[in-house]
């Protein structure tokens, strides 16, 4: 699962844990590696080291819409086991992305190496998910394989898009292994029919919540209107901060998805793009609805869960304050709200 983190982890460090992480699968398995990588749930269920269950529903589905996988991975399991849980209803490619996954879970967490590296990251649990996404697209997609479609200049929706075609390798693989590829900051996303986030892999940018709505953009919108789109826009974090300007392009993917790929800059697709202005993220913008206060502020902070409104940056106060109570001063004799008061007296007269 995706955690919140101190800071977006830096592209090389979780491709050197990923490579690690198949180092130590080669010393774990040995000739029966290829075994993962064509059908790890069928080798995982053969590895007495792990349980594997494919069940309907992995244990931690109320967390799953930050998650980059149908699955969860148990340290503790019936018997001290350790249990690696695959969600049945994913198709067969998701299926072997998230059983490869979820092992990179357990590698991470049993190789010692592996778990002082993490221990050394500020990002917390992101850089051992981002790592786990690492490990298995590397697992299903070897190098050799991404290079035949993808260049130097970095990937374009046409590139992606036959990447998946070649193999048997999962969507989410294709997107992670594209990502790697990306020549700047930026990500590669599939949305569903509604706009909302179903994968997404990321290059120097912090990750997109899985289940949050992107439609608001009109090149993505125009990409789910038509099938494909080009130019610049934003994506949408939590409490509707808009992130940076990226050139994005897109194309429908696998018959149901919007294939997105962004860049700060650089873009493959483009003949000549220079960096945006747009440097940076924007918070959203509020009015306090304390009368007392009335001001309009931006914030990072994260929304109150009553009342959806993150506090006021100059009094403390959420939209929960509705009403402010009431005062009469004693030298005018007006009626003011109590928050301006100075002793007996309103500001006006104090």
């Amino acid at each position: 699962m995706i955690a919140t983190s101190a800071g977006t982890p830096r592209r090389s460090e979780v491709q050197a844990q990923a490579q690690a992480m198949v180092e130590v699968a080669h010393s774990y398995f040995g000739a029966d590696l290829d075994r993962f990588r064509t059908d790890p749930c069928e080798a995982l269920d053969r590895w007495p080291d792990v349980a594997l269950q494919l069940v309907e529903e992995p244990e931690d589905a109320a967390d799953r819409d930050a998650c980059s996988v149908a699955g969860a991975y148990i340290e503790t399991g019936p018997g001290g086991m350790p249990v690696i849980q695959v969600g049945l209803a994913a198709s067969p490619g998701r299926r072997a992305f998230t059983a490869l996954h979820e092992l990179g879970h357990h590698l991470q967490r049993t190789t010692i190496d592996l778990v002082e590296v993490i221990w050394n990251q500020n990002a917390g649990d992101l850089f051992e998910d981002l790592a786990c996404d690492a490990f298995a697209a590397e697992m299903l997609l070897p190098d050799v394989e991404v290079s035949r479609y993808i260049d130097d200049e970095g990937p374009t929706t046409d590139d992606i898009i036959r990447l998946f075609q070649a193999g048997p390798a999962s969507r989410s693989a294709v997107c992670v292994r594209a990502a790697q590829r990306l020549p700047a900051p930026g990500l590669v996303a599939l949305l569903t029919n509604e706009g909302q986030v179903f994968f997404c892999s990321t290059h120097n940018l912090p990750p997109l919540r899985r289940g949050s709505n992107q439609s608001a953009d009109p090149v993505l919108e125009r990409g789910l209107t038509n099938g494909r789109s080009s130019g610049r826009g934003h994506f949408t974090y939590r409490d509707d901060i808009r992130g940076q300007e990226l050139f994005i392009q897109t194309a429908a993917f696998d018959g149901d998805l919007l294939l997105a790929v962004a860049v700060t800059d650089s873009a493959p697709w483009e003949d000549f793009a220079l960096p945006s202005r747009d440097a940076g993220p924007r918070a959203a913008t509020y009015e306090c609805a304390d009368l007392a206060c009335g001001a309009t502020y931006t914030s990072w902070e994260q929304r109150c869960p009553r009342c959806a409104v993150p506090p006021c940056t100059e009094c403390g106060r959420c939209a929960c304050v509705t009403t402010t109570a009431e005062r009469q001063c004693m030298s005018c004799f007006l009626v003011q709200p109590s928050a301006g008061f100075v002793g007996d007296r309103c500001d006006d007269c104090a």
